[in-house]
């Protein structure tokens, strides 16, 4: 019974250990059904020819599926990948394990656009292109054009900082947990209602992303032994669905959610980038007189 475990671990630890330090680029694949249809024969195969009869009934067993089958077993960690490739196509770039639980770092880096163009509207003949008035002035207090208000006003809002910030500098990781209502918000103007909603969308991204790892490690307990992690745990095929049915829940609330969040936020940057362009315009002609 002792040597039945023994196996039953070795066997667990190669594939789980598969799973949580495959490449980022490859395991997103496993979102496509027709990789994932591909990957279950290669680990069907290798399964039959890595381990023994016995070996093979023991996990089947153990998972509790109904055939004692490489297939069946690749399945089961087939979904496995499938669960794994599902957070990393959220937010994620790295795996770490820290006392047994699962931590994937929320990163979905620095993805502002830097707007600063829309301002441009002094005539710069030496270098033959547009800048800002007092481009140099390294946006001190006193300096009171749209585009530092405008920064001011980001910062504020998605970061909860008063510190100005370059958009390129801005780590949209940090932004604001403040709960947002827009049934109670006042737009002054379109580049806040586009700060409103591009606000809102990366907090949903971050709510899902914390709640999926949650989920995670509510099911499995993690491990690493001489640098090898592993999910330390077998639950059942039965429970792995049940699993995949809470996820799937999940992330079409999420993407209903996301979905008019995103539309929101490109309309009103197209409305903020127009707008702006016809402030800039105006400006330039006013220099030509």
């Amino acid at each position: 019974m002792e040597q039945d475990n023994k196996n039953i671990k070795n066997i667990n630890v190669k594939l789980t250990n598969l799973i949580l330090n495959i490449d980022q680029n490859y395991i997103k694949h496993f979102l496509n059904m027709d990789y994932c249809n591909k990957e279950l024969i290669i680990l069907k195969n290798k399964i039959n020819n890595q381990c023994t009869k016995e070996e093979i009934t023991l996990l089947s067993n153990y998972i509790d599926i109904t055939s004692d089958s490489p297939l069946g077993i690749s399945e089961y960690y087939v979904k496995l990948m499938h669960i794994f490739a599902t957070i990393f196509n959220i937010t994620s770039k790295n795996i770490n394990i820290i006392n047994n639980k699962l931590n994937i770092s929320f990163d979905i880096s620095n993805c502002l656009p830097d707007i600063r163009y829309a301002y441009k509207t002094k005539y710069d003949y030496k270098n033959e292109t547009y800048t800002l008035n007092n481009e140099n002035d390294d946006f001190n207090d006193d300096f009171n054009d749209d585009f530092n208000d405008d920064l001011k006003y980001f910062c504020l809002f998605f970061l909860k900082t008063k510190k100005k910030i370059q958009y390129v500098n801005i780590n949209v990781n940090n932004v604001s947990d403040k709960k947002l209502n827009e049934n109670k918000m006042i737009f002054e103007s379109y580049f806040k209602q586009y700060t409103f909603y591009l606000t809102l969308m990366v907090q949903n991204i971050k709510k899902i992303h914390f709640s999926l790892l949650k989920l995670i490690n509510k099911y499995f307990s993690f491990e690493n032994e001489d640098g090898i992690y592993h999910i330390k745990n077998i639950i059942t095929m039965g429970e792995i669905d049940i699993l995949i049915q809470n996820i799937r829940d999940q992330i079409i609330e999420y993407f209903f959610n996301i979905e008019n969040n995103y539309k929101n936020t490109i309309h009103f940057f197209k409305l903020t980038i127009f707008h702006k362009f016809y402030k800039t315009i105006t400006n330039r002609i006013k220099l030509l007189n």
